[in-house]
């Protein structure tokens, strides 16, 4: 029996709350189409919903807290410093690698968190996390001659952001579709090369991956939900020409991949949702109000201050010079979700908690953050406050996460009295928990609302390929998604681990870091 072939479209970010409204105003047919005949919920993400933690779980089927991404940069802690992360950093093969074992051909285009590109039995373009077309892109290696001249501005493909001009808040209505027709132009981008790459090296297994809805949410969220579209009826069509691009070159990786085969899959995710943009949280700052951490004064501001020179690392970036001596916790990098560690003495260069007193002090901090609120306000920013158990070995994950209340996102640097602040970005999306998912395929049910975790999908959509579910995978398939329940294979397997390295050049960590900031991913 031949096994079917899967076609993989990732819509970074999209949440129903969108995505319904637009298919009723009739810009996603398409999509439209597809969720009337499979099955679709809501597909909740990672703690945290951020894009490397999400997508890393759809890939290998297990938590943050087992595979070891938790944002865009990872905490070393032996050197108190910030690196970014990348494949080598995460434990546990790839369901692409999976399927590579197995015989199947597969193609993945642009997914975040495949850089550098691994080999897999057929084609691999590394997402936006990829540096640029200067450093590695694709596997095979000489595959990227080709893609330069299948698509000569595919640089604009990994970075786009620097050709926006403005914040979407201060341009004219001319400026702002002209921003828009950026994201129409790289989604036919994207999908011709898509098309072109699996005409010439034919795979079962097809992923393409659109960053673009994350982009549009983050910078004009404002305009794409029927609660204030109306407000600019000009920036309303145009984000509805962008859905409409979207929907169609979707269609048109549907009909070119499956033709008229029936026997194929197709599966339509995105990793997380988006919510208005509302509250900036200094979480530092709230430490430091609760005394866990402690700023220099006198002699340790001088200390401290020789330290950043000579090492060019340490605490810069908390927006006050740190007493590391007394400092008992503290937060290292901005996040959707807030991300504690305690300065444990042996794991950070300048550790003032003894292994023995961690336990303790980590319940103090959970104890102290659940009963906060802004003395100003009386506002609670936080919505959960818990212990993050690492289930993998020398991940050197946080020991405290922060969930926040709707529409807050967390910053690192502290500035003293002050715990929040407006966003300046009121027309903006911020992420949240709640993506969306739609199966169509043989034996799958037509049904809505069966909700799910990004967590599932990995075992799901090996079973339903006929191939076996490594034992370790923390998800579940899928089986209410199916007319007849799967059947699961469980492969006894255990967990790989990857040695952990730095794949960036100073150039490259550059580009990223700069392509971040832009989207206001780093503070």
């Amino acid at each position: 029996m031949t096994a079917p072939r899967l076609l993989i479209l990732g819509l970074d970010a999209l949440p129903w709350r969108v995505l319904t409204p637009m298919m009723e105003a009739g810009a996603a047919p398409r999509l439209r189409a597809l969720v009337e005949s499979g099955c679709s919920g809501v597909l909740r993400s990672t703690v945290p919903h951020q894009t490397p933690a999400a997508w890393t779980t759809f890939m290998t089927g297990v938590q943050p807290t087992t595979h070891g991404i938790v944002n865009w940069q990872h905490y070393d802690a032996a050197t108190n410093s910030l690196r970014f992360n990348n494949v080598e950093c995460f434990a546990g093969k790839t369901i692409y690698e999976r399927f590579s074992q197995s015989g199947r051909r597969v193609g993945v285009v642009m997914q975040p968190v495949t850089f550098p590109p691994f080999k897999v039995n057929g084609f691999l373009l590394s997402g936006f996390d990829s540096p640029g077309v200067s450093e590695p892109f694709a596997w095979p290696r000489e595959l990227e001659a080709e893609i330069l001249k299948l698509c000569p501005r595919h640089g604009e493909n990994l970075g786009l952001e620097e050709h926006w001009q403005g914040a979407s808040g201060a341009v004219d209505d001319a400026t702002f579709a002209a921003n828009l027709e950026l994201l129409n132009e790289r989604v036919r981008r994207v999908t011709k090369l898509s098309l072109d790459l699996n005409a010439r090296n034919p795979v079962d297994v097809l992923m393409v991956y659109f960053q673009d809805p994350d982009l549009l949410l983050h910078r004009a969220r404002r305009w794409s939900v029927p609660e204030t579209w109306n407000e600019s009826p000009a920036r309303r069509e145009a984000v509805r020409k962008f859905f409409r691009t979207l929907d169609a070159c979707c269609g048109e990786l549907i009909d070119a991949f499956h033709g008229a085969n029936t026997d194929g899959y197709t599966l339509v995710l995105s990793d997380h949702g988006q919510q208005a943009d509302a509250w900036r949280v200094r979480l530092n700052s709230i430490l430091m109000e609760l005394g866990f951490l402690v700023p220099a004064k006198g002699a340790a501001v001088l200390a401290e201050g020789l330290k950043r020179l000579w090492k060019k690392k340490g605490s810069q970036g908390f927006g006050v010079p740190i007493d590391w001596k007394r400092t008992r916790a503290f937060m290292p990098f901005q996040s959707c979700t807030g991300f504690v560690y305690v300065n444990l003495e042996g794991r950070q260069p300048r550790g003032s908690v003894a292994a023995s007193d961690l336990r303790r002090v980590r319940d103090d901090v959970i104890a102290a953050l659940r009963e906060f609120r802004d003395p100003q306000t009386k506002a609670n920013y936080f919505q959960e406050v818990a212990p993050l158990m690492a289930q993998g070995e020398g991940l050197n994950l946080p020991d405290i996460f922060v969930q926040p209340a709707a529409g807050v996102e967390f910053v690192r640097k502290a500035k003293a009295g002050e715990f929040a602040f407006p966003t300046k970005r009121p027309f903006a999306g911020l992420h949240d928990p709640d993506g969306l998912y739609i199966l169509r395929g043989p034996n799958v049910r037509v049904q809505r609302d069966t909700n799910a975790q990004i967590v599932d999908l990995a075992p799901t959509i090996l079973a339903m390929c006929g191939e076996a579910v490594p034992s370790y995978m923390e998800g579940r398939a899928l089986s209410e998604c199916f007319a007849e329940p799967l059947t699961v294979t469980t492969l006894p397997f255990a967990w790989e681990s990857r040695e952990a390295g730095d794949a960036y050049s100073a150039e490259g960590a550059a580009a990223v870091e700069k392509r971040l900031a832009d989207l206001g991913y780093l503070d």
